[in-house]
């Protein structure tokens, strides 16, 4: 088991109610969780979706191109836990930005800059069991992609993003 980051896209409406009533926001945050595994949605038709362990190296890379955008530890406390500190959200426009962040450059040319590989910390990631060392690179640049898929779509629909890391 280790530390994964999930997110649920919630209309600006939903988002309002999740900010007042931190009950209805946990229903509601585990029903689009379980609504994601039955399904198995592409993430841009997904109103739940995870990145898994990448959080880390995903959070270190989108730093250097947009310090302002953070679609892992941004946002604001929604008054739920998520195991590894507060749920947080994004407003539909910080999910506006962070699309155009994502969009605006290729996970490539953000591997490029650097060594990507330096912020898979071993432990965290990769999972080792799931996805051998010549892989992390690979499977680093599909989440990345998915994340920038996901935001996108949420961005397009107006959507605010919850943010929870566990």
């Amino acid at each position: 088991m280790g530390r994964h980051c999930e997110y649920a896209r919630l209309a600006a409406a939903d988002l309002d109610r999740a900010r007042a009533d931190a009950a209805w926001a946990a229903e509601l945050l585990d029903s689009l969780a379980e609504e994601w595994v039955e399904l198995d949605l592409e993430p841009e038709d997904a109103r739940y979706f995870s990145v898994g362990r990448a959080w880390g190296p995903l959070h270190a890379l989108l730093g250097e191109l947009a310090p302002g955008v953070d679609v892992v530890h941004g946002g604001t406390p929604l008054g739920l836990d998520g195991g590894l500190g507060p749920v947080r959200a994004l407003t539909p426009s910080q999910v506006r930005r962070a699309a155009e962040v994502l969009a605006s450059a290729s996970f490539a040319t953000l591997a490029g800059r650097d060594d990507a590989t330096r912020f898979c910390d071993g432990e965290d990631w990769p999972d080792h069991a799931e996805h051998p060392d010549e892989e992390r690179l690979q499977v680093l640049g599909e989440r990345y992609e998915e994340l920038r898929r996901f935001c996108t779509a949420a961005a397009a629909a107006g959507d605010g993003v919850v943010l929870m890391l566990n």
